[in-house]
């Protein structure tokens, strides 16, 4: 359970998307947990191409 500051610090991000970087916004939006495992994905095929 979060306590009172961390949700209200969460709500904030909610409030203020413009955050200025897009991956940012995109890890913390709707669609948070697809954004990660894409950049997972594409850190592992980066490892194994170079």
């Amino acid at each position: 359970m979060q306590d009172t500051e961390s949700h209200n610090r969460m709500a904030e991000f909610d409030d203020n998307q413009a955050l200025g970087n897009d991956i940012i916004n995109d890890l913390i939006g709707e669609n948070s947990r697809n954004e990660l495992v894409k950049g997972l994905i594409y850190s592992e095929i980066l490892k194994r191409k170079y």
